[in-house]
């Protein structure tokens, strides 16, 4: 499916967030990019990380969101090199689903 980038919009909510690692699960038939749904995980993550003292019940929530991207970043620098990353964008990029499925089984727990 050829993606087209795009700001996702959606409240900074455990339920939205599940529903975009959903999404996200799904590969190439998702409705976003993967890299939208990080670029969307790391706006929650940061403004998880304005909370101080952060609630418990938003500590979890921070770590996946902040995994979300830091798994993206090793991902790239592990499987692509800069000559790679000239001759494709990346919206591009695919994550490997077990990743969201890891993520939705931490949430679900």
């Amino acid at each position: 499916m050829p993606w087209k980038q795009v700001t996702i919009e959606r409240p900074f909510s455990p339920d939205c967030l599940h529903e975009l690692l959903r999404e996200g699960h799904k590969g190439s038939a998702s409705r976003y990019t993967h890299f939208d749904i990080v670029e969307w995980a790391g706006r929650y993550a940061s403004e998880l990380a304005k909370l101080h003292p952060m609630p418990d019940d938003q500590r979890l929530i921070w770590r996946i969101t902040d995994d979300m991207q830091v798994r993206w970043e090793l991902h790239i620098a592990s499987h692509y090199s800069i000559n790679d990353m000239k001759r494709f964008s990346h919206v591009d990029i695919l994550l490997p689903r077990h990743f969201f499925q890891q993520w939705l089984t931490l949430l679900d727990a």
